[in-house]
C-alpha cells in the first residue's frame, strides 16, 4: 500500500537523520528522495497511487518485475547522482527504492530483486490486508517517536 510505504520510507529517513549523524545539504530534498524512492517501483501498477497518474509505463512493463529490482535501483540511483552532484541524495533515492522492495517481498506476491533473474523473495502478508494496515500505523507511530525523542 502506497501508505505503508510511504511511513517505512519516512521512518528510515528519519533514523539515519537523527541517529546516524548523516548531514545531508538539504534534509528536505533527502526526505523527499527517499520518498520518491519508496514510490516509484509501483509505477508500473496502473492500481498504484504513481501509477494511476502516470498510465503510460504500466502498460509497457510488466507489474513487479524490471521497476521491482535492485538493478533499477542502483541505475536510477546514478542519474540522481548525475542530477544533484549529491552522493547523500543518490543513497536516499536508492534506500527508499530498497525500502519498498524489502517490504513487496513480504509478500505473497513478492519481487525479483535481481531482475532479469527469475529468483523471487516472497512472504505471507497480502497487500491490503489489516497486518498491512497495521504496519502503516506502527510506522507511523514510530515516524511520530522518533520526531518528538
Amino acid at each position: 500500500m502506497f501508505l505503508t510505504h510511504a511511513s517505512f520510507a519516512l521512518l528510515i529517513s528519519l533514523l539515519i537523520i537523527r541517529f546516524a549523524g548523516f548531514r545531508a545539504d538539504n534534509v528536505l530534498v533527502f526526505i523527499i528522495l527517499v520518498l520518491l524512492g519508496a514510490l516509484l517501483p509501483d509505477l508500473d501498477s496502473a492500481r498504484s497511487f504513481i501509477g494511476e497518474r502516470i498510465r503510460a509505463v504500466s502498460i509497457l512493463l510488466k507489474h513487479r518485475a524490471f521497476f521491482h529490482s535492485l538493478l533499477t535501483a542502483v541505475f536510477i540511483g546514478i542519474i540522481v547522482f548525475l542530477l544533484t552532484k549529491n552522493s547523500s541524495y543518490s543513497l536516499g533515492f536508492i534506500l527508499g527504492f530498497a525500502s519498498h522492495l524489502l517490504l513487496d517481498s513480504l509478500t505473497r506476491a513478492g519481487v525479483t530483486p535481481f531482475w532479469p533473474s527469475k529468483l523471487k523473495l516472497r512472504g505471507r502478508l497480502i497487500t491490503g490486508s489489516w497486518p498491512d494496515g497495521f504496519l502503516f500505523l506502527l510506522f507511523s507511530a514510530l515516524c511520530i517517536a522518533v520526531m518528538f525523542s
